[in-house]
């Protein structure tokens, strides 16, 4: 009986032990979670001009992107161009358990692709715009394919208005 009673209290432990240990393991990946700052987001492109997003209230998800850019177009002098969503379109990126986002937008003219990680109250990324030429709402004709190939960038928390 002494033998089936120490074998009880193992199993017991060990239960006890992989429950404790499955309860830091979601405590730990919660907290990961909690990292994404939600608020308004700044920064620059590696092209020295402007990049700005919000993180949603909740922080799930990357939205309101304005992004200005240069771009080749075949053909053709350099050109400029923003790409701006201010939500109407519904470009949100939802953030990722290891705080990465993606998203890509396929239209008619032109492709938008967005990649970025997050780390504290910064982010970095990369985006991309490639358009078939015409031109539509903020993408300015062109008779050539143009592409900006990757843009690097980076941005940061920023802080509140107050309120008053």
């Amino acid at each position: 009986m002494a033998a089936t009673s120490t074998a009880m209290r193992l199993r017991s432990r060990a239960l006890l032990a992989a429950v404790l240990a499955a309860a830091l393991a979601g405590g730990i990946a919660a907290s990961a979670l909690a990292t994404h700052h939600a608020g308004r987001y700044a920064g620059s492109t590696s092209q020295g001009k402007t990049m700005r997003f919000t993180i949603s209230a909740d922080g799930r998800y990357v939205e309101n992107v304005r992004v200005d850019f240069s771009y080749p177009c075949r053909g053709e002098t350099t050109r400029g161009g923003y790409f701006g969503d201010a939500g109407r379109y519904g470009f949100r990126a939802r953030i990722r358990d290891h705080r990465t986002f993606a998203r890509r937008r396929d239209e008619a003219l032109f492709v938008v692709e967005l990649r970025g990680r997050l780390a504290g109250r910064r982010a970095s990324g990369t985006i991309r715009f490639t358009s078939t030429g015409g031109g539509s709402g903020d993408v300015p004709a062109s008779d050539e394919p143009c592409d900006s190939g990757p843009i690097a960038w980076t941005a940061k928390l920023r802080p509140r208005r107050p309120v008053g």
